[in-house]
């Protein structure tokens, strides 16, 4: 998924719900880029199927609204520390409760030239 800073978002055309480790799968090459004013987000069902203690799901958009209201006008020199802040914004939504599947989050921005590492 590519994320802009207004909290729009897109899905990439390959790879959407790879079921990686359970079957022989058919991965699709892409290539692509996105600005510096984008956000390129990988992330496992773990996060989407979420429960709370009720064992109420968290869904697309519920993650979706927590992913625009950390990248909102946010720069570049923030991507660890917006990765840190959806991390916590979800485990509130999980209350104590153990998640029941993996929670992999990858979220990844470009440098602006001539600017050290991110």
């Amino acid at each position: 998924m590519i994320v802009d800073r207004t909290g729009n978002w897109h899905e990439l055309s390959a790879g959407r719900n790879l079921c990686l480790g359970i079957q022989t799968t058919q991965f699709t090459v892409a290539s692509g880029s996105f600005s510096e004013e984008e956000f390129l987000m990988i992330y496992a069902d773990g996060w989407t199927e979420l429960k709370n203690g009720d064992g109420e799901m968290l869904g697309f958009d519920r993650f979706l609204k927590t992913l625009r209201a950390r990248v909102q006008g946010k720069t570049v020199q923030n991507c660890q520390q917006i990765t840190e802040r959806i991390v916590a914004d979800l485990d509130l939504f999980r209350e104590q409760f153990l998640p029941s599947d993996d929670r992999t989050l990858l979220l990844c921005c470009r440098a602006e030239a001539g600017a050290g590492a991110v």
